[in-house]
């Protein structure tokens, strides 16, 4: 019992604490009421649980946002803290376990949810507890098929894998990460069953999404997976390209004006600007470049992202010439 006990108040205080959450979206969660919650974060304050994790990492966090917050006022940061010696395999699992809760918080019934398929998406949804929310819609944003092994399992398993942790319906995307030819994309999009998928992307709420970089701990699947060639990756390079949302590539203007892109079956990334929310999940240094081009182009609303990446953001922030904020545009 008292181990159960303890497993909660870690549950409840990593989630008060660190994720924002209030005393009722916790109670919800663990399905106990809110009286249990305020004795369980009690139990972790008068045990110890929460004493380094929040009183030694809350200073330099709660700086780093500010940092943030100032140089992208529009945008909500939520900053795990982790040790300086971290590996980058236990940083990315603080992520994902941080990042499940505070996504969970924010799926409300009626939502619409649109998931970019990805390796930080897929092990946050491994954190996912379940929590059954009614008249929800989860759909597929980008296509993953590819010429190594059409990949469409690995993309379709997270976003049915997500859809069943909410008792949602899934809106799978079985076409492919990019096609040979745009003018067959131009084709297949004006039929009737695809324009049904892009309405449900175009009007969801809540984007759920991470940036993909052409270098990291762990690389991106994108680029380790078969969907892009040799000249494909030299070509990125050449043209200035620091990260991909939902396969669509972009510069560091956040310009998203390749060729390549015309062939990808992601929205365009006017969507993440246009959205009512849409929150990236990212951890590892390898993503600093997306993601300050990402920021600034307005394509996130909600950073969820390690203090050792969030330090550099803010590194190379205070070191590059001044970026005029860029206000998103809401639904």
């Amino acid at each position: 019992m008292a181990e159960t006990r303890q497993a909660l108040a870690v549950t409840a205080a990593r989630m008060y604490y660190g994720a924002g959450q209030s005393t009722q979206e916790i109670a919800d969660y663990l399905r106990v009421s809110r009286s249990t919650v305020s004795r369980l974060l009690t139990f972790a304050r008068e045990a110890g649980v929460v004493e380094v994790r929040v009183h030694e990492t809350a200073d330099a966090s709660t700086r780093l946002t500010a940092d943030l917050t100032a140089r992208h006022p529009h945008v909500r940061f939520q900053i795990i803290g982790v040790h300086p010696g971290a590996s980058s395999g236990r940083i990315n699992t603080a992520v994902a376990r941080y990042a499940a809760h505070a996504i969970a918080a924010m799926v409300e019934p009626g939502m619409t949810i649109g998931i970019a398929w990805g390796n930080t998406v897929s092990s946050l949804i491994d954190y996912l507890g379940p929590k059954p929310v009614d008249d929800l819609v989860v759909v597929q944003l980008n296509g993953a098929g590819n010429g190594a092994s059409f990949g469409l399992a690995y993309a379709s398993d997270i976003i049915v894998r997500f859809a069943e942790n909410f008792a949602a319906s899934p809106h799978l995307f079985p076409v492919p990460a990019f096609f040979d030819h745009a003018e067959t994309k131009e084709a297949l999009w004006r039929e009737r069953s695809i324009q049904q998928i892009l309405a449900l992307q175009e009007n969801a709420d809540l984007l759920v999404f991470s940036t993909g970089a052409l270098v990291g701990d762990p690389a991106s699947h994108i680029y380790t997976a078969g969907f892009l060639g040799e000249r494909d990756v030299r070509d990125l390079r050449g043209a200035g390209v620091v990260g991909d949302i939902g396969t669509v590539f972009f510069d560091e203007q956040g310009s998203g004006d390749l060729p390549i892109n015309r062939r990808s079956s992601g929205p365009p990334l006017g969507l993440y600007a246009r959205a009512r929310r849409s929150v990236c999940v990212a951890s590892g240094v390898g993503k600093v470049p997306g993601l300050g081009a990402a920021l600034s182009a307005g394509f996130i609303s909600d950073l969820i992202v390690d203090s050792r990446t969030a330090a550099e953001l803010v590194r190379r922030a205070t070191t590059a010439a001044p970026v005029r904020p860029h206000r998103r545009r809401m639904r």
